[in-house]
């Protein structure tokens, strides 16, 4: 691989990047610092990298590693402070380092995941491909061979189930 193939790989990966920053930091732009901060190593590396399969993982962990870093150079602790408590559930997620705590996360995504699959197995497929594999909204209705508003539309409906079942349990 090598710098042509960054601005792809960066369209692609962008938002699981975001995505993974959210479990570290709640600030949107400290999240945002973060994701600068993994692409900019990853243009400065990316001729190390010898497949295409090995950057979602290369990523992953170098999120993970910048934000620890980040958290430790400003000092913060988690949870973040009372005030920040008002932002949206959303962006209130755990940061998951030890392995019973990282089995507790599976076990819940699993209970998440049954409980979707029971309501309607489409929902999941949807949410597992957009959230999970950092698919686009445009390339699912594309390969599912619906419309992006009925998509979205679908998407919608399995949040707002998500939200109404398992939001207010936390």
């Amino acid at each position: 691989m090598d710098h042509s193939d960054f601005n792809r790989i960066y369209d692609q990966y962008h938002r699981l990047v975001l995505r993974a920053a959210r479990n570290y930091m709640q600030d949107p732009h400290y999240q945002e610092d973060i994701c600068q901060e993994v692409f900019s190593k990853l243009y400065d590396r990316i001729e190390t990298l010898a497949e295409e399969c090995h950057v979602r993982p290369w990523l992953l962990v170098v999120t993970k590693t910048t934000a620890l870093d980040m958290r430790r150079r400003l000092k913060l602790d988690y949870p973040a402070a009372s005030d920040e408590k008002a932002q949206t559930a959303e962006t209130e997620l755990p940061v998951y380092d030890g392995p019973e705590k990282q089995i507790l996360l599976r076990e819940r995504q699993a209970e998440v995941f049954r409980a979707l699959r029971k309501q309607n197995p489409e929902w999941l497929k949807i949410m597992v491909c957009l959230e999970v594999d950092g698919m686009e909204p445009a390339d699912l209705a594309r390969e599912m061979g619906i419309s992006l508003p009925n998509l979205r539309n679908k998407i919608y409906r399995a949040r707002k189930w998500l939200r109404e079942n398992f939001l207010e349990e936390n």
